[in-house]
């Protein structure tokens, strides 16, 4: 499985490198939201048959960066519980996304979206965990006991 998001890899970026470490909840949701794309991402690519090369524009936000930007105050940024992505094929992704086997993908990984715009009209996707009662703990559990560390962060 490739693996195209991953703790380390991200918040060695100049994009968070400046800012505080987050505290371990949010790196939780970070581990569990990079789990669930790097997942998303894998089905799409056994579906399409192609390889899928997204660019990231937003994940983990620190609060100052996020109020710097204009960012919602509640922005689920702020916890790493969302990301925004423009993938290079579009229409085969939203076709995937719209598919029996994509709705099941979201639905097992625990994944919703929307389309948004930029202020240019350029469209990407922002995907979002959905919170359930224990959520980080349990699935954090989960995936460490099923999976290697390494595909983890």
């Amino acid at each position: 499985m490739k693996v195209f998001l991953t703790f380390k890899r991200y918040f060695k970026s100049d994009l968070v490198s400046n800012y505080s470490m987050p505290i371990k909840s949010t790196v939780q949701n970070f581990e569990r939201l990079a789990f669930a794309m790097n997942c998303l991402i894998f089905y799409y690519e056994i579906f399409a048959g192609i390889s899928l090369k997204v660019f990231i524009t937003s994940v983990w936000r620190p609060k100052e960066y996020n109020k710097l930007i204009g960012g919602s105050k509640n922005s689920k940024h702020t916890t790493a519980e969302a990301i925004d992505i423009m993938p290079q094929n579009l229409e085969s992704f939203i076709f995937f996304l719209r598919s029996p086997v994509g709705l099941y993908a979201l639905k097992v990984l625990g994944l919703y979206f929307y389309v948004g715009y930029t202020k240019k009209g350029i469209r990407y996707f922002h995907f979002q965990i959905k919170k359930t009662p224990n959520s980080n703990k349990l699935t954090h559990q989960f995936y460490t006991k099923k999976y290697p560390k390494k595909y983890i962060i």
